[in-house]
């Protein structure tokens, strides 16, 4: 049931003031990003549509469970009938809930909620317990939470956010692994890879509260990182929990340094902990195009092992497995100007060099070892010709009149016109072609 509050009834514990019937009622929900609820209303009879009006609330069952709120930001009326955007309430708090001056120094995300919302209508939980620091001063909620100016909580803190009314969700994931898979030939439509190089730091300038910084000429802490990219990435910090005794003012939070080493080493504690936190790792989305199967015929019995709500997947469970799967399968041209265009570790051939972008690696002597997937030039050329000549007599078969059902074994799986071409392995006589790949060797021997 969608009901809606008028203005001014704030009694969501009761029934609201009109049932809705909408034709369509639709939560779009972005990761971190903007959640709207899209409502369509026709003009009933009833009248139920003239509730629907700018500032009213709409409550719904949602993913994040029952009795949801949603504040309407924007109304539209036709002949055709009432369309309305709204926003989950928690929303509200950009408007009414201000930070003038909230201090967080070295707490969990737990405490940082705690601190950033205390006294207001909302509340927050948090999963994540590493420690970080940040002053919020003027900012309403929203904004500091994750808005477009530093600091933020998500840029200090990490994690996914979820909105369940008067309350924000952030863990270090919202969802959960369910065993999901997304696989080519299985449910996958097509894949996007993004990759954001704006926030990575490879060269921290951590400063203490007052400005003060780690001593000599060089004062700054590279990230382990630092050589694998083409240049140096440099990032000023302040860590206003880092106090020099003179600035220290009792709380329990505070690192209180009483000299210059002392500060040195914290400095360089706090700058290395964000190193481990990620910040000298681009942030890589993967936009993924699939087939729902939950919703097809073949798999209506197993709608829950195969549903991935926000925040759930197991597209990749860290960058190592990312790169194994990514990792080029293919013969490559065993050649150092080659190798280098696709892998700099390969650069001047270094004994024992490895990649973890190529099947590739080198042993102790220089030579390439057994398992790489390298072919000298005339061997590729040979490995070419073979696919010119695959192509060409299928071309040529094509142009003969051959139209006989011959498919190979994997193609009749997922193949949407089974009922056009009559395949059925179950009728004697019909078979299929194998699609087992020729052996390198076959291909150089021939």
């Amino acid at each position: 049931m969608i009901q809606i509050y008028d203005v001014g009834n704030r009694a969501y514990e009761w029934n609201g003031d009109a049932s809705l019937i909408p034709s369509e009622c639709v939560l779009n929900a972005d990761l971190n990003g903007s959640w709207t609820l899209s409502l369509k209303h026709p003009l009933d009879d009833d009248g139920r549509w003239k509730h629907i009006d700018r500032e009213a609330v709409v409550v719904a069952d949602t993913f994040m469970g029952e009795r949801q709120r949603f504040r309407i930001r924007v109304y539209n009326k036709s002949d055709n009938g009432v369309t309305a955007t709204a926003v989950p309430i928690f929303f509200d708090s950009a408007n009414d809930c201000f930070l003038m001056d909230t201090r967080v120094l070295g707490c969990t995300g737990q405490q940082a909620l705690n601190l950033m919302m205390n006294g207001s209508a909302y509340s927050g939980i948090s999963d994540i317990t590493s420690a970080a620091t940040a002053y919020f001063v003027r900012r309403n909620l929203m904004d500091a939470i994750n808005g477009d100016a530093a600091p933020t909580f998500i840029g200090r803190w990490g994690g996914e956010i979820l909105y369940d009314n008067n309350r924000v969700i952030i863990n270090s994931r919202v969802g959960s692994d369910r065993g999901v898979e997304v696989r080519y030939k299985k449910n996958i439509r097509g894949l996007t890879y993004n990759l954001d190089m704006s926030n990575v730091a490879t060269r921290i300038v951590p400063l203490s509260f007052n400005g003060h910084k780690i001593s000599g000429n060089t004062p700054w802490v590279d990230s382990p990182l630092i050589n694998r990219y083409e240049i140096i990435y440099y990032r000023e910090v302040a860590f206003d929990n880092v106090r020099m005794a003179e600035d220290a003012t009792g709380d329990a939070n505070e690192i209180v340094c009483t000299s210059q080493a002392e500060l040195d080493t914290a400095l360089q504690a706090q700058a290395e902990a964000m190193f481990v936190n990620g910040a000298d790792k681009p942030e890589v989305t993967l936009k993924v195009d699939l087939i729902a199967l939950s919703r097809t015929e073949e798999y209506k019995d197993y709608q829950e092992l195969e549903d991935i709500g926000l925040g759930e997947g197991d597209i990749e469970k860290s960058d190592e497995e990312f790169l194994k799967r990514m990792k080029s399968k293919g013969e490559i041209l065993g050649e150092e100007e080659a190798l280098v265009l696709l892998d700099r570790a390969f650069e001047g051939m270094p004994p024992s060099a490895s990649s973890k972008y190529l099947n590739v690696s080198l042993k102790k002597d220089g030579d390439f070892t057994a398992t790489s997937k390298v072919l000298p030039s005339s061997v590729l050329d040979m490995v070419l010709k073979e696919a010119v000549d695959v192509v060409k007599k299928e071309a040529c078969e094509i142009f003969e009149g051959k139209i006989s059902i011959d498919p190979y074994t994997s193609s009749c799986e997922y193949c949407p016109y089974s009922a056009a071409c009559g395949m059925d392995k179950k009728i004697p006589g019909y078979k299929t072609r194998s699609d087992k790949n020729k052996k390198r060797s076959e291909i150089i021997d021939d």
